[in-house]
């Protein structure tokens, strides 16, 4: 479900990309991964087996970059390739700086929660670990770590100085629009079933027989 920045697709489509992302805490995005594959894909994993796959090391790093552990190459992705870089802690703040920074004041933002992770599908957490586990994860996340810490300080904040408006003003009245906002039903259930069809089956497939 991406697009790369690191990819150069404006090369080929000879015209300019608007290039967007989020992060998210990388250890509440590290669990919130091997929680769904143990309850959605049904994957025997162990913390132990889990954090000794390098697949999982700093996957948003890989995912931004192409790069696992190249701290200086993300940071120059994330700065001068993505024109957004939003929060998923601070969603409803993200979509309002999207929105003014892609020049669409008109766009409909509105959304409805899906996916959310129900509490008896929730195996591992990050606080019942070990400390030696934690240190562990935090290793095989440290450029992570650093991408989130420098997308929150950093480049966040720019945004919020950059923003026109009153964003807090703002951000309340988009969320008492946004309040029972449901999406239409038939499309909804269309893209769930598919997510079903995607994580139940293509997906366990998959990283069952690389």
């Amino acid at each position: 479900h991406r697009i790369s920045a690191n990819q150069g697709y404006e090369q080929v489509l000879r015209r300019p990309v608007f290039y967007l992302t989020f992060v998210r805490d990388p250890l509440k995005r590290y669990f919130s991964h091997i929680n769904w594959q143990v309850a959605m894909m049904q994957m025997d994993w162990t913390m132990e087996t889990f954090t000794a796959d390098p697949e999982k090391d700093n996957y948003q790093a890989y995912r931004i970059a192409g790069d696992r552990y190249d701290w200086e190459k993300a940071r120059y992705i994330l700065s001068e390739r993505f024109h957004f870089v939003g929060l998923l802690e601070r969603f409803d703040e993200s979509l309002l700086l999207l929105r003014q920074r892609m020049g669409l004041p008109e766009l409909d933002i509105r959304y409805e929660r899906s996916n959310v992770t129900k509490e008896e599908n929730v195996a591992f957490r990050y606080e019942d670990q070990p400390a030696s586990m934690q240190q562990l994860i935090r290793r095989r996340n440290e450029v992570d770590l650093r991408i989130y810490d420098y997308v929150r300080e950093e480049l966040f904040p720019r945004y919020i100085r950059e923003y026109p408006g009153d964003l807090q003003r703002d951000l309340a009245l988009f969320r008492a629009q946004n309040e029972g906002y449901r999406f239409p039903r038939w499309s909804w259930v269309k893209r769930k079933a598919t997510n079903v069809w995607l994580g139940r089956v293509v997906q366990p497939l998959i990283a069952r027989n690389p």
